[in-house]
């Protein structure tokens, strides 16, 4: 999977509908939560940083992490272009930790339906969130499995219910949970234009 992702890398933001939902679900964070002047914002599966660069006005300290050096390498050069500082790292949900109370708002978009455990995504950002912080995920509601156009072998589900991304947020030990409809993205399916809803979800250290 990471070969996939390192190759893409540099012709990722060409696809308008990518930069599209990256805006909304930035949008959705925004009238959501409460993100206060200098917040620390990390950002889990990063990419090429369209969330992460999308909340950057208002962030103290902006974190990408991704398992694909060839994202990072892209948002790094995006940020210099920009004149904004980030830091970068190259991050295993599996295997590695986010820095105990190390960020005000942790975010992931489009990233929960590719974990083997996405639980591990909730409990490790609990730990890596300061007190009162948020985590905001985005992700696909249930779909028939036809949103991607070559699954491979790395989409172990296709979107989430309501029900059960209350339960992961619950079993971490978030609390004011919020499951709400953020976007929605299109795809031509059988020479018909399918909408995949996209559902942004809040919850509170």
């Amino acid at each position: 999977m990471t070969e996939r992702f390192d190759r893409g890398a540099k012709n990722w933001d060409e696809k308008p509908r990518r930069i599209k939902l990256a805006k909304s679900v930035c949008e959705s964070i925004r009238t959501r939560i409460n993100i206060k002047e200098g917040s620390r914002i990390t950002d889990f599966g990063t990419g090429t940083g369209l969330i992460l660069l999308g909340l950057s006005d208002v962030a103290g300290k902006l974190t990408g992490l991704d398992f694909s050096r060839g994202m990072l390498d892209v948002l790094e050069e995006k940020a210099k272009t920009a004149g904004i500082e980030i830091h970068t790292r190259v991050f295993d949900i599996e295997t590695d930790e986010f820095e105990p109370d190390g960020a005000d708002i942790i975010t992931s978009s489009m990233v929960t339906h590719h974990l083997k455990h996405p639980e591990k995504l909730f409990e490790k950002a609990y730990r890596g969130l300061a007190a009162g912080g948020y985590l905001c995920v985005s992700d696909l509601y249930e779909e028939d499995g036809g949103f991607h156009d070559d699954p491979g072998g790395d989409v172990h589900h296709h979107g989430f219910s309501t029900e059960l991304v209350r339960s992961l947020f619950e079993k971490a030990g978030f609390k004011d949970i919020t499951v709400e409809k953020a976007a929605e993205v299109e795809k031509v399916r059988g020479g018909v234009v399918t909408a995949y809803p996209v559902f942004l979800a809040t919850g509170i250290k």
